[in-house]
């Protein structure tokens, strides 16, 4: 008996394999929630926007140069070494980040760009005191960019640790690990504004930099170490994307039928977004589409069938 349904299975799998089986699913019209971001799209997204930072993106940039000159459609590099929040506020010169090569604070660099969205690491160089204090200037910092580009979308990316044998009295790890908590929480409470973990892939369980990933045994780091982190960022931003492009798919779909099923799953798809001026544009768009009421169709009047005559004529 065992063997005659092991052969049945057999015989059924083999079935389903050349496609004699076949289950078909309908195919949805909100496919992107599942679907995949093309290389096309990522390299626009990447092109029209900026990254700043200090030393340690100094070495992404570097890292950006060696995956070939159109990596992620070539964005804008805003960085220094020695770049820190002090300098860009007390707008020293000489540590300032460059656009086309003229040195100038962040904010102006970004209206000058005309980027629609930034990448900022930063936080190395500003830990003389404690988390608070750099959470602080970072913030003034944000708010400055903010304040010169309106309706530029700013993501914050975690700050990255030190090796545990290079730990100091405030830049350390457990410092570190405090700031991104706090910057993140702060992002969270923001509009057109996200925060990115890129680094706890190169930590220890304790928050300090793994030392394979520590170009300089300090904090700089190698390109094993960049590969991690913009895996983390591409697949953020890719799900973004996905989730924007979601929505907007089902708002127009919910303009073109105004079906309620369809009003419904566009509301769904859309409070799913962060704060962000996408999500208030497509809730102002679905705030416009009235529903089709159908009116229930009148029962059929039915006209009873006349009774027969009957024959009363002589046989």
């Amino acid at each position: 008996m065992k063997k005659v349904v092991s052969l049945l299975l057999c015989a059924v799998m083999a079935f389903s394999a050349f496609g004699a089986v076949t289950i078909v699913s309908t195919p949805s019209v909100y496919a992107e929630e599942t679907g995949k971001i093309t290389k096309k799209e990522r390299n626009a997204f990447y092109h029209q926007s900026g990254f700043i930072g200090s030393s340690i993106g100094v070495g992404q940039r570097m890292y950006f140069n060696s995956q070939g000159k159109n990596y992620l459609g070539h964005p804008v590099m805003m960085v220094r070494t020695c770049y820190s929040f002090y300098n860009d506020k007390h707008n020293r010169p000489k540590w300032l980040i460059t656009y086309k090569g003229k040195p100038m604070q962040a904010k102006k660099a970004v209206k000058k760009s005309k980027v629609k969205r930034v990448f900022i690491a930063m936080g190395t160089n500003d830990f003389h005191y404690g988390a608070n204090g750099v959470y602080k200037d970072y913030v003034e910092y944000i708010k400055g960019i903010r304040k010169a580009n309106p309706n530029v979308v700013i993501f914050i990316e975690s700050t990255t640790s030190v090796t545990a044998h290079k730990q100091g009295k405030c830049f350390n790890a457990k410092n570190i690990r405090k700031l991104n908590k706090l910057l993140e929480k702060y992002c969270k409470s923001q509009k057109d504004m996200y925060f990115v973990d890129v680094s706890s892939r190169m930590n220890n369980k304790n928050g300090t930099l793994k030392n394979k990933y520590a170009s300089d045994n300090y904090c700089h780091l190698t390109f094993a170490a960049y590969k991690i982190w913009m895996d983390e960022l591409v697949k953020y931003t890719d799900k973004l994307m996905l989730a924007e492009k979601a929505a907007k798919n089902a708002v127009s779909k919910a303009e073109s039928t105004r079906s309620e099923e369809c009003i419904n799953k566009a509301y769904e798809l859309v409070n799913k977004l962060e704060k962000s001026t996408v999500k208030d544009n497509l809730k102002t768009r679905l705030c416009k589409v009235e529903p089709i009421i159908t009116e229930p169709s009148a029962p059929e009047e039915t006209t009873a069938p006349a009774p027969k005559e009957e024959n009363t004529s002589a046989a």
